[in-house]
């Protein structure tokens, strides 16, 4: 599996997961938290942005 070999894509794919359970169940007042623990890898750089858009209009 891709996700074995690539530790910082694994971390990745465990933050959409978080996020999409705080934004599709009764727990967007956790929104703030999964903001400040979602940190994208330096080599992901379009996962930092969303997580800044997600800041802005959140």
């Amino acid at each position: 599996m891709v996700l074995a070999n690539r530790p910082d894509l694994a971390a990745l794919a465990e933050h959409v997961r978080s996020f999409a359970c705080t934004v599709t169940e009764p727990q967007s007042e956790r929104l703030p938290e999964w903001i400040e623990s979602a940190r994208a890898p330096a080599d992901l750089p379009r996962f930092e942005l969303l997580r800044k858009r997600v800041l802005l209009y959140g």
